[in-house]
């Protein structure tokens, strides 16, 4: 049986994967983040020539995961009201 630091560690790992094959999306999401409400964030570029500049940067996005371990592959998941009312300020 998994852990639940295993759990988050594999989430983690997808969404960085999955984010990897984007050329405007940068992610910056860590395993084991304390900060409160976010576990990172996603970095926006204008466009596929950012090279990580500054001045290609459209946005930020802060990022929680929230991880679980299923049988099947399904497509929904639970989140507090306190991260949802953070999110939307």
């Amino acid at each position: 049986m998994m852990s639940t630091t295993q759990i988050e560690r594999n989430g983690i790992l997808a969404l960085n994967n999955f984010l990897s094959e984007s050329k405007i999306l940068h992610s910056e999401i860590y395993e084991n983040d304390k900060s409160i409400s976010w576990d990172g964030h996603i970095l926006l570029f204008k466009n596929e020539n950012h090279n990580n500049k500054k001045s290609e940067l459209k946005g930020r996005i802060p990022v929680q995961v929230k991880s679980t371990k299923t049988k099947k592959n399904k497509e929904s998941f639970s989140i507090g009201k306190t991260d949802l009312v953070n999110y939307l300020n």
